[in-house]
């Protein structure tokens, strides 16, 4: 369908940040094939949409979530990324307990989709982990929910093969024999298995033109081997998949890579031939300042996840350093287990906010557009999408409309600045993807969204009341995790996310 916004106010991003007042747009086929003021309206569109008093930007771009989240919202305060690792595993459960069914994953990844798309997220990148039941069949799956909402997405298999109390420091020697008996009982991933899964999934879904595409991520550099890690960036290469591996996010992956390699996690990466331009490093927030180096000497870009680095106490990523650096940097909400949202609004205003406080330089703080710039191109550039993340004439019509009418506008006076620091988000009041309306008048009309939440949420009720005794089994593990986790304090890992930037 045809469709014409008549006289909004734009900002076009791609290097323009400048809001633009009255200009029409004319979408077609997926596409904005003509852009500026008073367009003639012939051939007749099959809708005119009222611009005025509203303001357009990009589609934001979530280049950092996890679906597989979606059943711990509320779950967690206060608690460390190690030990909010350790409480949903699901040792000592029967895999039968932890498998989902396809159709529970595909209504797990909707409820998300509802979410972003009523917030202004027209892209993500889920990192689906789908242990212990990563199969074609349930990878589909949560391609097919981003498909049926109408979002565009890259789905990411989430995959490692070293069991979780190996990928982190002290806990063998701090484990009680009969503990560490019970864990090692539990069946480790294959690697064998996984790659076979990989090059599956890649073969059926690779090709840059689909709205739904398919990525692999390597959960992190200690939780892959290297044949895993390796392996898998072949058949990224082999397939052109963008890759996403978790690094450096909490001090105690940094201390493990002192100790576990004589060295930082990004030299690992580095070492194995691992870091390419088709890597997106997600956290990043225990760089030194040489892991920068290598990171934009490899042409590899990170991902900034400000809202979950703190509510886990993770730290700050030392983002200005690694744009001055030339590293391009996208914006993600991470899954709710560390969010309880997936708002990018918020991340956005988080991102613009919380670097000023690393340093007295004005000059090297981030604001409004940086903020902004992260959350389109920056998110396009993870994503591998070249038409995506601006407004202009052949990029894809991936739009959010703001209602200007809102307080958070009033009085009007620098609109972009307002819709990342004022607004959080309230005013989104149309959402297009590929040229299709999949928000009015704030409601998604893709995902019946309280019907979504009442099955996952029954789901997530009998997930949790099957793999109780998981729980109470890592309840026993969790005081051996925390003196892991305070003595990782101790261990010198070259820099300070607590600190001033580096």
């Amino acid at each position: 369908m045809r469709i014409l916004v008549r006289g909004a106010a734009v900002v076009p991003m791609g290097g323009i940040e400048e809001v633009r007042h009255g200009v029409d747009l004319m979408i077609e086929d997926g596409a904005i094939i003509a852009m500026g003021p008073g367009l003639a309206s012939t051939p007749t569109p099959g809708r005119v949409v009222d611009g005025r008093d509203r303001l357009l930007i990009p589609g934001l771009i979530n280049a950092h979530v996890h679906s597989h989240n979606n059943y711990y919202r509320g779950w967690f305060d206060s608690v460390p990324l190690d030990l909010c690792v350790l409480d949903i595993w699901t040792v000592g459960s029967p895999p039968e307990a932890a498998r989902l069914t396809p159709r529970q994953v595909y209504a797990r990844a909707r409820l998300g989709c509802a979410e972003m798309l009523r917030t202004g997220t027209t892209t993500a990148i889920d990192d689906v982990n789908l242990f212990p039941a990563l199969t074609e069949e349930h990878v589909e799956a949560v391609m097919r929910a981003y498909d049926d909402s109408g979002m565009r997405a890259v789905v990411s298999a989430h995959v490692f093969d070293v069991p979780y109390h190996r990928t982190v420091p002290f806990v063998a020697d701090l484990l009680p024999r009969a503990l560490q008996d019970t864990i090692e009982r539990a069946a480790p991933p294959d690697a064998g298995r996984i790659i076979e899964v990989v090059r599956a999934c890649a073969k059926r879904w690779q090709g840059s033109g689909r709205r739904v595409r398919f990525g692999v991520g390597p959960s992190g550099p200690q939780r892959c081997s290297d044949v895993l890690l390796q392996t898998v960036a072949r058949v990224a290469d082999e397939h052109d998949l963008p890759v996403y591996i978790h690094v450096l996010e909490a001090r105690t992956q940094a201390a493990m890579g002192r100790l576990a390699y004589g060295k930082t996690l990004i030299e690992r990466l580095r070492d194995l031939g691992v870091l390419s331009d088709r890597v997106t490093l997600g956290h990043t927030v225990w760089l030194t300042p040489r892991d920068v180096e290598l990171i934009a000497g490899a042409g590899a870009m990170t991902c900034h996840l400000p809202v979950s680095n703190l509510k886990l106490g993770s730290g700050i990523a030392p983002v200005p350093r690694l744009l001055e650096a030339g590293v391009p940097v996208a914006l993600g909400t991470d899954g709710v287990m560390s969010n309880d949202g997936l708002n990018m609004f918020e991340t956005m205003k988080l991102a613009a906010l919380l670097h000023k406080v690393r340093t007295p330089a004005p000059e090297r703080w981030l604001g409004a557009r940086d903020a902004l710039r992260m959350a389109t191109a920056g998110g396009a550039r993870s994503a591998r999408l070249s038409n995506v993340g601006t407004i202009a004439v052949g990029a894809k019509a991936d739009l959010v409309m703001l209602d200007l009418r809102r307080a958070g506008f009033a009085p009007r006076n620098d609109l972009l600045r307002q819709a990342v620091y004022a607004d959080a988000g309230a005013s989104v009041d149309m959402v297009m993807v590929d040229g299709r309306i999949v928000v009015e008048g704030g409601r998604c009309t893709t995902v019946d969204e309280a019907a979504v939440a009442a099955e996952v949420s029954e789901d997530a009720a009998a997930f949790h009341a099957r793999n109780a005794a998981a729980r109470r089994l890592t309840a026993k593990i969790a005081p051996y995790f925390r003196q892991m986790y305070d003595r990782s304090w101790r261990v010198d890992v070259g820099t300070n996310a607590f600190g001033p930037e580096i």
